[in-house]
């Protein structure tokens, strides 16, 4: 009996060690896609499936700000400034990395450099 319990109880902390079936919080990066090349600034919202929740919203691109409101624990809205183009803009503070279909970003509005409106038309935020 001595000797099943010695194999056993290593055998029990290796199968707990590798069982990792909780969330696990942490950042995602949200990639622009987009067939303008050189935007200002650029209004957008992410939001979360239950149980999924959002922390905090920052800027993943150079020399950009972003200014966030958070509607809900599952919601933020916001506008990211700066040198933006397709490629990586948010990063995203989540509760849950393991599902990143979780979070849905989308393009509100954007606009140039010089603050004129543009089309946002095949504009999307994803997370590769």
């Amino acid at each position: 009996m001595k000797a099943l319990r010695a194999l056993l109880i290593p055998l029990a902390v290796v199968l707990a060690a590798g069982c990792d079936s909780g969330p696990q919080a942490g950042d995602l990066t949200m990639q622009l896609v987009s067939p303008v090349e050189d935007l200002g600034a650029l209004s957008f919202s992410i939001t979360a499936t239950e149980p999924t929740m959002i922390d905090t919203v920052t800027a993943a691109c150079a020399g950009c700000t972003v200014f966030t409101t958070r509607i809900s624990g599952s919601e933020m809205r916001g506008v990211v400034t700066g040198d933006i183009g397709p490629g990586a803009v948010l990063r995203v503070s989540v509760s849950d990395t393991k599902v990143p279909e979780a979070y849905v970003g989308q393009v509100l509005e954007a606009s140039a450099p010089d603050y004129e409106l543009v089309a946002i038309t095949g504009m999307e935020l994803t997370i590769p």
